[in-house]
């Protein structure tokens, strides 16, 4: 009986290999022919097959691991002028190195010892390649992005001891800079410039400071305006807010002690600079400041005086300050914005210029207002702080409840109020202050509601009161003017009727004061607002409550019976004329305060 043959064993057909594993095997022959321009091209090819993958196979991860080093050695091995094909490879391998890192940053659990090891000898075989001063080092910044990012994520890899997480952050700072403020791709290259920047040894953020400083004081290059700036003041928003910067005292100090023109660089100085504690260096850039804003009193003259706002600065000139006021009712929100496309206008709202220099020039303005001669700040400050708001107010697309107007609309009141705010109000002439109240009184339609913002007017208005008969007899005066106002505009419609409305109404608010009601000449708005209340509206609730209020504070002695008769007829003609119960509260409590005078209605009055 024979034995049974059995079935020869088919060998097992070899496994095709993925598209990444091919394109690799490309690279390698590539370089093996020194063609390394066509090996970064096919660099690039394996980066967008590995951009549709979600995951990194061991035999990729292998293919990866002979591929890349080869690639970097060839480079450490370039000498300058460094040419275009290394240019190629440094480029896609790079490129290639930063998406394995992208893809474990985004995939926590690829984060396997394998991924991290391949990571880690990648970085020491780049540090070879991009050794400081190197060909690679010194490429424009644009190129050299991949290695940038590299940094960015690197340095954040927590599975990695500190002093690792160090020599990623510094292989991205031996990238030149000198073309930052105009790559391509800024904040890209921003982004991974702060996030590395903590983890800098002392030597390498003082060079990197100085570079960047010294890089941005030609304007020459930037054709667009102040796009340099912007770019400027988009490093300023990024830096963290709890650090100082010493790196950047030294080439700050000689910036500002070199007399150059003011440039967008004074700005980023002086941001430094202000961040500084007390100290002599402190004193010796105020001095150094001081001493450029006397040549130029300018736009970047006014950028670098503003960042130093809330730190011990140069004492602020008249020139200075007046031109901040008009650069920021002229320039930096101009009434014509209310006329762009809402498309334009949102690219406005989202400049660094507005998010960042707005509120530094109306802080510097309410706190510098004081320093200057009371006919400075009437006819430098106030009188084109009311002119600009009653300008907004009055234009058509004031009440657009579209975000980009809204945002416009509500950033003009938020400077006057936050000017309102820093300024020092008991040291601002009487007149001044009037004219504030004036211009505040134009953008209260505007306004989200606060108990803050409705106490500082009020303490305007007592400020006032309380230094000069004057301010009390233009208080009464103004309201006549606005009653006037508010008749002529009934012949209208839209933005000049809601505005000369909304101005009488807060303008009754501010007459809620005792000595403002006890003045004799009080009895002069008697027939304006009789005339007011009749009409029903929120101006003659207000109307009616400011009434009810003189009885209380003055005394039913203060008013005759015509007096008496007239506002209650008008009150009721008020409340038939009125949709819906708006006028039933304040009417309620005028016939209370007539028939007593014990209660105290000052709060229904500026409610």
């Amino acid at each position: 009986m024979g034995l049974r043959k059995s079935k020869p064993v088919q060998p097992a057909e070899p496994e095709e290999p993925s598209l990444l594993e091919q394109s690799l095997g490309e690279v390698a022959f590539l370089l093996g022919q020194q063609q390394l321009a066509e090996a970064g091209d096919a660099f690039l090819r394996s980066l967008k097959v590995l951009e549709e993958q979600k995951e990194i196979s061991g035999k990729e991860l292998a293919a990866l691991s002979t591929v890349l080093p080869a690639a970097f050695t060839a480079l450490a091995w370039e000498s300058p002028p460094l040419g275009r094909p290394a240019v190629q490879l440094a480029f896609g391998a790079s490129a290639l190195v930063a998406r394995v890192a992208t893809l474990a940053r985004d995939q926590p659990e690829a984060l396997q010892s394998t991924v991290l090891d391949l990571l880690q000898l990648c970085g020491a075989y780049m540090s070879s390649a991009w050794y400081p001063g190197s060909p690679l080092a010194y490429q424009t910044i644009d190129n050299n992005r991949y290695v940038l990012l590299l940094g960015e994520i690197m340095s954040q890899v927590l599975e990695l001891p500190l002093e690792h997480r160090q020599v990623w952050g510094e292989l991205a700072a031996r990238c030149s800079t000198s073309d930052l403020w105009t790559s391509q791709f800024f904040l890209q290259q921003l982004q991974s410039l702060m996030t590395v920047w903590p983890l800098l040894s002392v030597p390498t953020a003082t060079m990197l400071s100085g570079a960047l400083l010294a890089s941005c004081e030609d304007t020459s290059r930037f054709a667009a305006g102040n796009q340099l700036l912007e770019r400027v003041l988009r490093f300023q928003q990024a830096w963290p807010k709890d650090a100082q910067g010493w790196e950047w005292q030294r080439p700050a100090l000689v910036l500002l002690a070199s007399g150059r023109p003011m440039a967008p660089a004074h700005s980023l100085a002086t941001f430094f600079l202000a961040r500084l504690p007390a100290s002599t260096a402190l004193s010796t850039a105020v001095t150094a400041l001081s001493a450029c804003l006397a040549r130029d009193s300018g736009f970047y003259a006014q950028c670098a005086f503003t960042a130093f706002t809330g730190a011990q600065g140069p004492v602020p000139s008249l020139e200075i300050v007046s031109g901040l006021c008009e650069t920021l009712c002229l320039e930096l929100l101009p009434v014509h914005f209310l006329d762009m496309s809402v498309a334009d206008l949102e690219r406005e709202r989202r400049t660094a210029l507005r998010q960042v220099l707005v509120p530094r020039f109306c802080l510097a303005i309410g706190r510098c207002a004081a320093a200057l001669p009371e006919e400075a700040q009437v006819a430098r400050l106030a009188e084109h702080l009311e002119h600009w708001a009653m300008a907004v107010s009055l234009h058509a697309a004031s009440g657009s409840s579209q975000p980009a107007r809204r945002w416009f609309t509500f950033s003009v009141f938020f400077a006057l109020s936050t000017i309102a705010r820093e300024a020092d109000i008991q040291q601002l002439a009487p007149r001044v202050l009037l004219k504030l109240l004036r211009a505040m009184s134009c953008v209260d339609m505007l306004r989200e509601d606060s108990q803050e913002y409705r106490a500082m007017c009020l303490s305007i208005v007592e400020s006032g009161c309380a230094r000069e008969e004057g301010f009390r007899l233009e208080l009464l005066s103004t309201l006549r003017e606005l009653e006037a106002n508010a008749v002529s505009a009934r012949e209208s419609s839209g933005a000049p009727l809601l505005a000369a409305s909304s101005r009488l109404h807060f303008w009754l608010g501010m007459l809620a004061n005792e000595v403002v009601i006890k003045h004799p000449m009080f009895t002069t708005i008697w027939p304006a607002l009789v005339r007011m209340a009749r009409a029903g509206d929120a101006v003659a609730s207000r109307s009616v409550a400011l009434a009810a209020m003189t009885f209380t504070q003055g005394g039913r002695g203060q008013r005759d019976g015509a007096d008496v008769e007239a506002i209650l007829e008008a009150g009721l003609d008020g409340f038939a004329a009125a949709e819906g119960e708006a006028m039933l509260k304040p009417l309620h409590v005028l016939v209370e305060a007539v028939t007593s005078q014990d209660l105290d209605f000052s709060k229904s009055i500026i409610d």
